[in-house]
C-alpha cells in the first residue's frame, strides 16, 4: 500500500522548516509529516540484543605528564551527556545514542586524522529495540520523478514513486554527515522526523553512513544506530586505537 505524498517532497519540507517558526507548520509541512507518519511502519524491525554497537570518541584516559596510556574513557565519558550540541536525531542539550554496528565504521564517523587515539567501546542491548530501518530505501532521485511529473510525453507517475522519492531523500538526510560548523537548522528536518518517529513508538534509527556507497553490503560495512534510551545498554569491551592511515579518493567534477 502507498500513501499519497502528492508533491510533498523532503526538500520543500526542509526548506520550510528552515524559513519558518519550526513549531508552526504550514501546509505542505503537515502534509509531508502525515504522509511519512502514515507510510513509517513498513520500516518497522527489530534491533537483536546480539546485534554489538560500537561507539567512538576522540582521545582516551592518560597518566602523568608523560602522556602514557592507560585506557579507554570510562563508561560516563563515553555515553552522551546533557553537554550535547545539535545532531541529525537530537536538540541540543537532548542526547541520544549515535553507533555503529562495526568498530571501522564507528571509529571512521568520528572523522579522526593520522596519529590520533580513538577510544571505542562496546555496547550490548538489554532486550530487542523495535527500530525504524532506513538502510533499505533505495536511492530513488526525486529530480528525476518531479521531471517525468511536468514534462510533456512522459510516462505517469505513480503515487508509490513519490513516496519512495520522499523515504530515499529522508535516508540520505540522517546520513549526511555532521561537522562542527554546520549551522543548527540544517538539522531541523531530521529533529523533527525523529520526534515524529519517537511519537510512534520507535525507539531508535538504523540508517547507512554517507561513507559507503549506497548499495554497499551492509555486513561488510556496517550502518549506523540511534537509540533514544541508552540508560541500560551493557559495555562489554573497551579499548584505544591510533590512527594509522585514512583512505581519500576523489575524482574532479570538471569536464
Amino acid at each position: 500500500m502507498s500513501y499519497d505524498f502528492g508533491f510533498c517532497c523532503f526538500g520543500r519540507f526542509e526548506s520550510g522548516l528552515r524559513s519558518n517558526n519550526e513549531h508552526i507548520f504550514d501546509l505542505h509541512t503537515t502534509s509531508f509529516l502525515d504522509a511519512v507518519g502514515k507510510s513509517a511502519e513498513q520500516f518497522s524491525r527489530q534491533l537483536e540484543i546480539d546485534v554489538p554497537l560500537h561507539r567512538a570518541q576522540h582521545g582516551c584516559d592518560y597518566v602523568g605528564p608523560d602522556g602514557v596510556l592507560v585506557n579507554c574513557f570510562n563508561t560516563e565519558r563515553m555515553l552522551p551527556n546533557d553537554r550535547v550540541g545539535d545532531g541529525r536525531a537530537n536538540k541540543k542539550g537532548k542526547p541520544v545514542f549515535y553507533g555503529a554496528t562495526l568498530e571501522k565504521l564507528a571509529i571512521q564517523e568520528t572523522r579522526p586524522w593520522i596519529g590520533q587515539h580513538v577510544s571505542v567501546a562496546v555496547y550490548q542491548l538489554e532486550r530487542p529495540r523495535r527500530i525504524l530501518d532506513l538502510t533499505s530505501p533505495a536511492f530513488v532521485p526525486v529530480t528525476e520523478v518531479l521531471h517525468r511529473s511536468f514534462g510533456k510525453g512522459q510516462s505517469p507517475v505513480e503515487s508509490v514513486e513519490y513516496e519512495r522519492a520522499a523515504w530515499s531523500d529522508i535516508a540520505g538526510a540522517f546520513a549526511t554527515p555532521v561537522t562542527r560548523g554546520d549551522d543548527p537548522r540544517d538539522y531541523l528536518a531530521t529533529q523533527v522526523l525523529t520526534e515524529l518517529f519517537r511519537s510512534q513508538g520507535f525507539e531508535g534509527l538504523a540508517f547507512r553512513s554517507s561513507l559507503n556507497q549506497c548499495d554497499a553490503d551492509l555486513d561488510k560495512v556496517g550502518y549506523n544506530v540511534v537509540l533514544f534510551d541508552y540508560e541500560n545498554l551493557l559495555e562489554t569491551s573497551s579499548k584505544v586505537v591510533e590512527i594509522l592511515q585514512l583512505d581519500l579518493r576523489y575524482k574532479s567534477t570538471l569536464a
